[in-house]
């Protein structure tokens, strides 16, 4: 299934609960994934054990992000 312009990461952590899907089999593709809710989103379902790829216009940002990710997740690949 693909899902698109999910307005916020709670009803994204509502959906994920309503599949039967283990949360580390997903793969999840964020844009604006350097700040905001986009920036949240990536952290706490990186941090649950999601696989994520995210996206965004700020390269410095983006960078803390992944480095975030790696810190909160040994096998994060950046």
């Amino acid at each position: 299934k693909v899902y698109t312009c999910l307005p916020c990461p709670i009803s994204l952590l509502k959906l994920i609960e309503s599949w039967s899907a283990s949360v580390s089999q997903l793969f999840l593709i964020f844009l604006g994934g350097s700040s905001g809710i986009g920036r949240g989103a990536v952290l706490l379902l990186s941090k649950l054990g999601c696989s994520v790829a995210f996206g965004g216009r700020n390269k410095e940002e983006l960078d803390k992000v992944a480095a975030k990710c790696k810190e909160d997740r040994s096998d994060a690949q950046v």
